[in-house]
């Protein structure tokens, strides 16, 4: 079953208004609404916190330590303020919605082609209460 045409535009719309009415609140953390035009809406998005690395020493080494952090031990976190992570986009289709969920596509910032696996940003690890 296909949704109405008027009904598809009319949520579009919507959904086009709340980011613009939401745009200084996404602006801060990082998310720019670049494109919106129906079916489409292209989101820039750009972290600016620092690279923070956490380095854990493996249960098992070859030779025994006899100074240092335990097996297993969690190293101090570091970071590094002059990187962080790279920006990328995101394609969101909304073509059928809200009768169809909306796909989302990665994309690369500078063309907004699709983003090649391998350059797609990795998960991200979020302790609670530590954003």
């Amino acid at each position: 079953m296909r949704l109405d045409p008027v009904v598809e535009e009319r949520k579009f719309r919507a959904e086009v208004a709340t980011l613009r009415r939401n745009a200084s609140v996404l602006s801060k953390m990082g998310a720019l609404v670049v494109r919106a035009e129906k079916p489409e809406i292209d989101v820039l998005l750009i972290p600016d916190k620092p690279l923070r690395l956490a380095v854990v020493l493996p249960a098992a080494s070859p030779q025994p330590q006899i100074d240092g952090p335990q097996q297993g031990a969690l190293l101090p976190v570091m970071e590094y303020p002059g990187l962080s992570g790279k920006a990328f986009g995101v394609r969101l289709d909304l073509a059928g919605y809200d009768q169809c969920p909306p796909s989302v596509s990665f994309r690369n910032p500078r063309t907004w082609e699709p983003a090649p696996f391998a350059t797609l940003p990795i998960a991200h690890i979020v302790e609670e209460g530590k954003l």
